[in-house]
């Protein structure tokens, strides 16, 4: 059941109903439920895996000791490496299922969790809205609002539509240019640059996409869960990028693999090893490919240069966009695809983008620019203010006025109709 699907919306808005219709027992007892059945939508497999390695995981940290945090990171990561790896059996999200069972693991060790029970526990571990792509949850914060009023459901459904917009009108139209472009081949270099930069914008706001709505469907069922995304593109360096971007992997990575590392206490030679190390794991974690590798081995030399040479304004912004976006080429590509890439931008053969080219509609192409360039101008909005709170201060009159123009953009402009299909999200592979 794709989230972008319209099966999935009345899915959400109909168990939203019911859930706040049942006692706090209930609520849980059908958030499994839900959880379960949206699961299963995918692949039985992932199911039974996902029931399997949380009962075995929680029964066993009952009684916690070193040797068992031990074994059971081992037996979670082995899983993940075995599946990752088979092409026969593919489970939806399982790097987010492993990672968040695994914090639960650690932090039960180091009795940071007290007081679970079983029904709290397998609530946090198959909470629909973020099972399949994340952002991943610590268990002590996954705490439910008692007091959820209309406002926040209502704040919840707006992240969502916002979320479903950046999807349906920016990400698949950004993603028809670029898959376009890469299916041909012997183009000039400015096809190549166009890819490359629209192909950084792709799957930026693919995942902000995702989390906005997943963090949207949360509030309505009265779970506020932390942002994933502080417009990651207006960093003024790599670590602030860091800091930015997909927040819940990198801070789970600074917590559980960083910082037991040693994190920077050790000197200079152990933290650039500890940072190329998370990094290559970052690789590894989004794909057991050399590609993926060389993806995460550049973001590490990129953070130990920054940290040799930071530059904290608009340059910094420039050079830390072009950097991750020079870093994207070998994450969506195998590495023949991404040297032929490269080889062909390095020619600087320029000439002008001609949209029959690439079977796409040059009225189709402005439209894309342009509300590329909208998101683009949307993200210095939001890194001086929160959009949801600056909107809900706004009168009766502007916030339907934007409430109507966003429906119209999306109904005109969205990527459906008859040849629609709800298209999965990029990180869900992970």
């Amino acid at each position: 059941m794709s989230i972008t699907s319209i099966k999935f919306i009345v899915f959400v808005l109909f168990n939203v109903g019911v859930y706040h219709l049942c006692n706090d027992i209930l609520k849980k007892i059908l958030l499994i439920i839900i959880g379960i059945v949206f699961y299963t939508s995918f692949n039985l497999y992932g199911t039974i895996y996902l029931i399997f390695i949380s009962l075995w995981c929680y029964f066993i940290s009952k009684k916690i000791t070193k040797n068992k945090m031990i074994f059971l990171n081992i037996l979670i990561l082995s899983t993940l490496v075995f599946f990752k790896t088979s092409t026969y059996l593919e489970i939806i999200g399982i790097s987010f299922i492993s990672f968040k069972i695994m914090s639960y693991v650690v932090d039960k060790y180091n009795g940071k969790i007290k007081n679970e029970n079983l029904i709290d526990y397998f609530c946090y571990v198959s909470f629909f809205p973020v099972i399949t792509a994340g952002p991943i949850i610590r268990y002590n914060d996954f705490v439910y609002k008692t007091d959820i009023s209309y406002s926040d459901i209502k704040s919840g459904f707006i992240l969502f539509m916002m979320g479903l917009f950046e999807k349906m009108v920016i990400v698949l139209r950004i993603n028809e240019i670029v898959s376009s472009i890469y299916s041909i081949k012997e183009l000039s270099s400015s096809y190549y640059f166009l890819a490359v930069i629209f192909y950084s914008f792709q799957i930026y706001f693919d995942f902000d996409a995702y989390s906005n709505m997943a963090i949207g469907i949360s509030k309505m069922f009265g779970y506020d869960l932390k942002p994933n995304f502080n417009t990651p593109y207006l960093a003024r360096n790599f670590s602030d990028f860091y800091r930015r971007w997909h927040i819940s992997l990198s801070s789970w990575f600074k917590d559980y693999v960083y910082i037991p590392l040693g994190g920077n206490r050790k000197g200079k030679i152990n933290k650039y090893a500890n940072i190329l190390i998370v990094s290559l794991l970052s690789g590894l974690w989004h794909g057991f490919s050399f590609s993926c590798l060389i993806w995460g081995l550049l973001h590490g030399v990129f953070q130990i240069i920054n940290d040799k040479m930071r530059i904290n304004n608009f340059m910094g912004v420039i050079t830390t966009f072009l950097l991750v976006t020079f870093s994207w080429i070998f994450f969506r590509n195998g590495i023949d695809v991404a040297l032929f890439v490269l080889k062909k931008l390095f020619e600087l053969n320029f000439t002008k983008i001609d949209t029959n080219i690439l079977n796409i509609n040059p009225m189709d192409f402005n439209i894309t620019v342009i509300f590329l360039f909208g998101m683009i101008i949307l993200d210095f909005f939001r890194n001086k203010y929160n959009v949801l709170m600056w909107l809900n201060k706004r009168n009766i009159f502007v916030r339907w006025f934007i409430y109507i123009l966003l429906v119209f953009c999306f109904m005109i402009f969205g990527k459906y109709g008859i040849n629609y299909s709800a298209s999965d999200f990029i990180y869900q592979t992970f």
